[in-house]
């Protein structure tokens, strides 16, 4: 074989060395991190006698648990943004006694998001309220 021959073949060679490469590499990526978020997140914060925001909107937000985690006759009400929560028989939103809980539906079969704010008030000042966030 002559020289110009063995020049073309290194060549051919080469190239698909350098061409094999680039199809490999473009298949090769390194892992992206995946997003991990360790759920429940707990807050913890107080209301009195004035309706006040206890847990802002998130659109990422699957489920959500609000606890009343007074140990005496306290109780509480919460409602989504928008509507001002009363306590009492007579009251408006989700009225909670001592010790409960209130906790977002859930469907296994089609997925409900509780993006929604909420805002509570209390019975007494400073009553403790315990909120559950699932992403």
């Amino acid at each position: 074989m002559s020289l110009g021959n063995r020049l073309i073949a290194a060549g051919l060679i080469v190239a698909g060395v350098a061409a094999t490469a680039a199809l490999v590499g473009s298949f090769l990526r390194p892992a992206k991190a995946q997003v991990t978020i360790i759920s429940p997140i707990a807050t913890s914060t107080t209301v009195g006698t004035t309706s006040a925001q206890i847990v802002g909107p998130s659109p990422s937000r699957k489920a959500i648990s609000i606890c009343n985690g007074s140990s005496i006759t306290n109780t509480i009400a919460i409602a989504p943004l928008g509507i001002t929560p009363v306590t009492g028989a007579t009251g408006t939103g989700v009225q909670l006694a001592a010790a409960t809980c209130f906790t977002s539906p859930t469907s296994a079969a089609a997925p409900i998001a509780a993006t929604s704010g909420w805002n509570g008030i209390g019975s007494a000042s400073n009553v403790t309220i315990t909120v559950l966030e699932w992403f």
